[in-house]
């Protein structure tokens, strides 16, 4: 004979309110909104052919960016251009901390190889079914094969 209360009675499945299911039915890959056309700034023509490349540079290359990326790398390549032309009336040198800072911000934009590796950003990149299947069996010729003289079998 039991006395005690056995504990709360179990819930009604048809109705049970969840709060983590999506309202509809989620089926096939859901709809990418495009991202707004940018359009960038033309190049200042007063700029020197270095400033000039690496801003089409900015302007070309594969990362992601929005308007307010280019119009950032535009005024960082305006300063920079300003400390390189103008030197110091007074001393006659240009300021070697205004180009570190704006070469230092520019690398915050991650348009380089470099500068997305040292901010742990990988871009994905497309990879054919061969090049997949190359991968996989030199992994697995590298785990079935004894290794020689301590070096993996990719490094003999």
């Amino acid at each position: 004979m039991r006395i005690t209360n056995p504990g709360v009675p179990p819930k009604d499945p048809s109705t049970r309110r969840r709060t983590n299911t999506p309202k509809a039915e989620q089926t096939g890959i859901a709809t990418i909104t495009a991202l707004p056309v940018v359009r960038p700034r033309p190049a200042n023509p007063k700029w020197s052919e270095p400033i000039k490349d690496l801003y089409q540079a900015i302007i070309d290359s594969n990362v992601p960016k929005q308007q307010t990326d280019l119009a950032f790398s535009w005024i960082l390549l305006d300063t920079l251009h300003q400390a390189l032309a103008h030197p110091n009336l007074t001393t006659g040198q240009v300021s070697a901390s205004l180009v570190n800072s704006c070469l230092a911000n520019l690398a915050r934009l991650g348009v380089a190889h470099a500068d997305r590796v040292r901010a742990g950003v990988l871009l994905k990149t497309e990879q054919g079914p061969d090049q997949v299947k190359l991968a996989i069996m030199a992994g697995y010729r590298d785990a079935l094969l004894p290794k020689r003289d301590g070096l993996s079998n990719a490094q003999a």
